[in-house]
């Protein structure tokens, strides 16, 4: 929330999507529906009488952030993103604006029976502006 513009100014974009991995699903689901949230006390500390965060994220769970064939994994990390209406992150476009795949049908060669099928999809993935995400460590 406290990102700037380059020239300073406030970006004012607020963060709409908790992105977690399994292991922090229930957490995610919990901040989000829970009326109260009980911290563990320390020395005196207060505890939280309400949950400040209720309804603020769309927690989404996803089983890429934890694993360990994926650089940069972590079973603690979790992305806060802005509403992609707003600012993405990333961006995915369509050759044309065909946003389903092309299937194709041919007959197969004369000494086989049965019929070919092959499909596809045209698309591309970019990287749009890196302040509308921000990673946390967890940990």
């Amino acid at each position: 929330m406290g990102q700037v513009q380059p020239d300073g100014h406030p970006l004012g974009i607020m963060p709409k999507v908790l992105v977690v991995p399994p292991a922090l699903a229930s957490v995610a689901m919990n901040l989000n529906k829970s009326d109260l949230l009980v911290e563990a006390a320390t020395a005196g500390a207060p505890q939280p009488s309400g949950n400040i965060w209720k309804s603020m994220f769309e927690p989404v769970v996803s089983a890429y952030l934890a694993n360990s064939s994926i650089s940069g994994y972590s079973s603690t990390g979790y992305y806060l993103l802005a509403d992609p209406n707003e600012l993405a992150c990333w961006e995915v476009a369509f050759l044309d604006g065909k946003e389903v795949p092309t299937l194709e049908s041919a007959d197969v060669d004369f000494d086989s029976l049965g019929v070919q099928y092959r499909g596809y999809i045209d698309f591309g993935v970019g990287q749009q502006d890196t302040r509308a995400g921000v990673f946390m460590t967890g940990a």
